[in-house]
């Protein structure tokens, strides 16, 4: 859970887009698909801010959300993000298991993940990423994670009334090499986005976060993500 400090490389002026919905497998693309949409980034959750020791695999309740301590994590720092399990095979109704929904992996513990990550704890769970209507989140992007389990896992995106607003399914692995991001149409938010494959633990790493500016914003700030989640994938190898 670690605030990064990125660089700022210009401030631009960027107009309203009227392109649709998408998805997109590249982080570039994605961050181009939210910046020619005049979106505004507000942040990148890594789960490395953690009190875990080397090589722990922890499993802790759902939920994990702002300013609540909960497993290796201490309070603070979290994006505008709740992350649980959701025991529902379908997605479609979030249920979480509660107690142990979650687990930690910590990058040594030797499951073949290259970074801090956290996981549906059941197989037979899935694992959502819910977000407050209030922080009108129009785009999410991260590395898709799949442990144990098959070469794919299935997305689904919901507004913030739960009603679902597209699907696909992904390459994933534990090393989180397959990028997926989701860019909203113009006007609709995103509420929730439900990972899942029945015979792993799934998750999301390196979650990339866009919402609208404030009213009467005129300008974005543009800021080197890309280059960011580049550089820490580089450092993996």
């Amino acid at each position: 859970m670690k605030r990064i400090a990125f660089v700022i490389a210009a401030a631009v002026m960027l107009s309203a887009s009227t392109a649709s919905a998408q998805f997109n497998i590249s982080s570039a693309g994605f961050i181009a698909d939210q910046t020619a949409a005049g979106n505004l980034f507000i942040g990148l959750e890594t789960f490395e801010v953690n009190t875990a020791a080397p090589g722990a695999i922890l499993g802790f309740g759902d939920p994990l959300a702002q300013g609540v301590a909960n497993g290796p994590f201490p309070v603070g720092n979290l994006f505008p993000i709740t992350i649980q399990s959701n025991t529902d095979p379908t997605g479609a109704t979030p249920i979480p298991q509660g107690a142990n929904g979650l687990v930690f992996v910590e990058q040594t513990a030797g499951f073949g993940n290259a970074s801090d990550i956290v996981l549906s704890n059941t197989f037979v769970n899935g694992l959502d990423f819910i977000f407050s209507a209030s922080d009108n989140i129009t785009g999410v992007g991260f590395d898709v994670l799949n442990l144990l389990g098959g070469p794919t896992v299935s997305i689904q995106v919901f507004d913030t009334n739960n009603v679902l607003l597209a699907a696909t399914v992904s390459p994933a692995n534990a090393g989180g090499t397959n990028f997926l991001g989701y860019t909203a149409a113009p006007g609709t938010f995103i509420g929730r986005i439900n990972i899942f494959d029945a015979a792993g633990a799934e998750g999301g790493d390196n979650i990339l976060l866009f919402t609208v500016p404030e009213p009467g914003s005129m300008s974005l700030l543009l800021v080197c993500a890309v280059c960011l989640v580049g550089r820490r994938r580089r450092s993996r190898v």
